[in-house]
């Protein structure tokens, strides 16, 4: 079929120095299509293209090679060669990965990636490579087997070492070879590996507020500072609280967090969240599975009037 691999077919031969070798190729049915006849000689080996006499590509199927000898006094000979297929079939496969995003750190969380090779044609399937390509497409590792192709391909995050692979940008390049040495590629989509976890820094503007309506101090401030995520969630709970516990309030941030963020005192529900300590802590998990936390800040919501004590003498 022109690509390469196992495009012609070698036939050793030897023999007698005779007036004719009749050399053929038949197909199933008996049927000469193609000849190589040696006159006053001997025959040697010949390389067969896989084109009859008309020099087209004969039709796939299974073929034979015969040759046959008859000298003046009548003595015969024939040698027969069995079993020759001609396959062009070019079988298409592809791959595909379980998620775009994977961190091999040991946490249990998304340490490995699993690929799916997709091969419809499995008849004929000799043996089959899994490259990891960099994004340089330079190949980090390599596995590989005989048939069958495995309906799912593990992938570790390490290289032929047994060492994990720098933070980056990686794909997965798909080989299937077959018996008619047509070997079929495909590359997956990109998949990135990622261990480091988000960072996140949070502090109060100052120690209490006090949500009375008074205009002084009635909202809390916070500072904070974090890595640009996927999502972040700021968490406002009772000291002491339970970590399961229902926050009394709740703040999502999509990539970045605000410099400052402001609570008014009130819950998700819109009431008054009751007098005491409270802590604030940020927290996001990656698309690769890490996962960060700020350390908390504790602060006091108090509402309480402040009594004041005046004395003459």
């Amino acid at each position: 079929d022109g690509d390469g691999n196992k495009d012609t077919f070698s036939i050793e031969l030897s023999g007698s120095n005779e007036e004719l070798w009749t050399l053929s190729i038949q197909d199933a049915a008996g049927t000469v299509v193609r000849n190589f006849d040696v006159e006053n000689g001997e025959p040697k080996t010949l390389i067969w293209d896989g084109k009859n006499n008309s020099d087209q590509i004969v039709p796939d199927g299974v073929y034979r090679f015969v040759a046959h000898s008859r000298d003046r006094a009548l003595n015969e000979t024939t040698a027969q060669l069995d079993n020759i297929i001609v396959n062009t079939e070019q079988p298409l496969v592809n791959i595909l990965v379980n998620d775009p995003w994977f961190s091999p750190n040991g946490d249990g969380v998304k340490d490995l990636l699993t690929l799916y090779p997709s091969v419809p044609v499995t008849s004929g399937v000799t043996g089959w490579k899994l490259q990891i390509l960099d994004n340089r497409d330079s190949v980090q590792k390599t596995i590989e087997g005989s048939r069958p192709v495995p309906a799912e391909i593990v992938f570790d995050g390490k290289d032929s070492a047994g060492s994990r692979l720098p933070e980056g940008s990686y794909r997965g390049r798909l080989s299937v070879e077959y018996q008619n040495g047509s070997v079929p590629t495909a590359v997956s989509p990109v998949f990135t590996l990622d261990v480091t976890a988000p960072t996140a820094q949070v502090k109060t503007a100052y120690n209490a507020f006090s949500p009375n309506g008074d205009s002084i101090q009635d909202t809390m401030i916070f500072e904070q500072t974090a890595s640009p995520e996927w999502l972040w969630t700021g968490e406002i709970r009772r000291a002491g609280s339970s970590a399961t516990s229902t926050p009394a309030k709740t703040f999502r941030f999509e990539g970045s967090v605000p410099e400052k963020l402001e609570w008014n005192g009130r819950t998700d529900q819109g009431a008054l969240s009751p007098d005491g300590v409270y802590e604030y802590a940020l927290k996001a998990m990656d698309r690769a599975g890490n996962s960060g936390t700020s350390a908390p800040v504790s602060f006091e919501l108090s509402t309480a009037d402040t009594p004041l004590l005046v004395t003459v003498n």
